[in-house]
């Protein structure tokens, strides 16, 4: 336990700063202020990371016939065989 820290649900804290002599920093936020910040910011596309690496994971896995993981266990198996066909490509 955190001597400095109330027990607990953070959430508490975070709602009712008063009870612990803190300060709210809670503000309001209008929704044209939110739409000028979703237009200046960039937001990914639905590929996770970088659009070649994507690309030539996506062939490897269509060449092996591995599918997309639903679990973590599968992702990881997915990982690690994508993992090794990588380092056999660049280190033939």
């Amino acid at each position: 336990m955190n001597s400095t820290s109330p027990a607990g649900r953070p959430l508490i804290s975070y709602y009712l700063p008063e009870l612990y002599a803190a300060r709210r920093y809670l503000f309001e936020v209008n929704a044209e202020q939110i739409a000028v910040c979703k237009n200046e910011s960039k937001f990914r596309d639905d590929v996770p990371c970088d659009t070649d690496i994507y690309q030539l994971c996506m062939l490897y896995m269509n060449e092996e016939s591995w599918e997309e993981p639903d679990n973590l266990e599968d992702a990881m198996l997915l990982y690690r065989n994508l993992r090794r066909v990588f380092h056999a490509d660049l280190f033939v």
